[in-house]
């Protein structure tokens, strides 16, 4: 089934360049393009199967998003954040986990960092106060996830309804617009026991392989398959120019220039080199 998720990117990649124009004028993605990612599974790949996900292979999951990547960045750097972020899945109670990642329309996302405050109240916790930077796609999220500490001094990665936070309006940066990776805050939300979990502290509650590789470093991965992704997409364009144009003054194309060649070559193998 995983195998299936590349194939899945490579189909969507017309419709993916088409919008992204849009996406970086939106500042986050469009809609529409939403709809196609999500009906696509690309932004739930590491859910287990045991909530219906399709447990993606690691390097399958890191193959999709270069795939979606070299046809966006942003849709790529979405793709990313959303299925690493379905990795929390592994860690949440049973009964939450189903509720919210057993919908294979859901999509989270949000911020770790434990910049918000709160305390432990009658069958859960109460988020007093907390804002949160570099929320990427948190705008086409079901969920939330922010980094809270507690009054016990305890950091919890807890979940919210996307209705019960704030998004403001920050994004204002000068490439991968698209992202949307804006500020969001909390203030007075109650999260129950059970829909939050502590990073490096809580167990893994799926037992299958994928859920005992390390969270953090598939997203790092994936941050590295979005470079590649952008870097192969710029080889791409250069080869599709080369045979056609002309420095001023030459009566040679690109391709024919030794020193493009030269520097071609130099960027491929860098290319391959980090894949």
């Amino acid at each position: 089934m995983t195998t299936d998720l590349v194939a899945a990117a490579r189909a969507v990649v017309p419709f993916v360049r088409e919008r992204a124009d849009q996406a970086e004028a939106e500042r986050r993605l469009p809609a529409d393009l939403v709809d196609v990612l999500t009906d696509a599974g690309l932004f739930r790949m590491l859910v287990p199967e045991v909530y219906g996900g399709p447990q993606a292979d690691p390097l399958v999951l890191l193959e999709a998003i270069e795939t979606v990547a070299a046809a966006d960045g942003a849709a790529g750097w979405c793709v990313n954040i959303a299925s690493t972020t379905s990795s929390m899945s592994w860690y949440l109670d049973p009964e939450w986990a189903r509720r919210i990642y057993g919908d294979p329309r859901t999509v989270t996302g949000g911020a770790f960092a434990p910049t918000g405050r709160g305390r432990r109240v009658e069958g859960g916790y109460l988020i007093d106060a907390g804002r949160w930077a570099w929320g990427s796609g948190t705008q086409h999220c079901q969920w939330i996830n922010c980094g809270v500490l507690t009054d016990e001094g305890d950091f919890h990665l807890m979940f919210l309804p996307a209705q019960e936070v704030e998004f403001l309006d920050t994004w204002y940066a000068s490439g991968l617009r698209g992202t949307g990776s804006l500020d969001f805050e909390v203030h007075d939300r109650f999260v129950p026991a059970g829909r939050e979990l502590q990073p490096g502290r809580t167990p893994t509650r799926v037992d299958a392989p994928l859920c005992h590789f390390p969270n953090f470093a598939l997203l790092a991965a994936g941050l590295g398959a979005v470079t590649i992704g952008i870097a192969q997409r710029a080889v791409d364009e250069l080869v599709a120019v080369a045979g056609d144009r002309k420095p001023m003054l030459s009566a040679r194309t690109l391709a024919q220039q030794g020193y493009v060649q030269l520097d071609l070559a130099r960027a491929a193998a860098c290319v391959a080199g980090a894949r």
